[in-house]
């Protein structure tokens, strides 16, 4: 395998060997068997940040996007987040769900460090009964560039 296998590939697998969980590994490999929802980011809550087309200008270093989880992932265990964005600095990236009537906190938060440029960042929320995602894509005052937004979930 590893004779047919470009550098690109191999960097991407070690890559993604390093930062994913086995669970997460599993998960994110069986995604025919997931729901997979765009979310729309013309209807993201966005705090700290000023939009220009899908660029993100982070006003402070707390930056950070929110919306209601699809329909059709409510009520299930296992919430995916594929978050496709591009920005100029490494570090970390910080996802925070809650279940209705509840605040967002640091206990109910994952929180992962990535390159810079161009990265496809992964998250899997183990809890039931969510209802709204976070998402803080840098810890830094820069321009972030979101390509798009994905929740999976497994079907019911």
């Amino acid at each position: 395998y590893i004779r047919d296998t470009t550098n690109s590939q191999l960097e991407k697998y070690f890559l993604d060997f390093h930062l994913f969980t086995e669970e997460e590994r599993v998960f994110f490999n069986n995604r025919e068997k997931l729901n997979i929802n765009a979310v729309d980011l013309n209807i993201l809550n966005i705090t700290n940040a000023i939009k220009d087309k899908n660029i993100y200008k982070a006003q402070n270093n707390d930056m950070h996007l929110s919306f209601k989880i699809p329909d059709e992932c409510l009520n299930r265990k296992n919430i995916g987040l594929e978050i496709d964005l591009t920005r100029d600095f490494g570090g970390f990236a910080q996802v925070f769900y809650k279940r209705t009537n509840e605040n967002f906190s640091e206990r109910n938060s994952i929180k992962k460090n990535f390159k810079d440029g161009r990265v496809n960042i992964k998250f899997l929320v183990n809890m039931d009964n969510l209802y709204n995602i976070r998402i803080d894509p840098t810890e830094k005052i820069e321009d972030v560039e979101i390509h798009n937004i994905n929740v999976l979930c497994e079907d019911k």
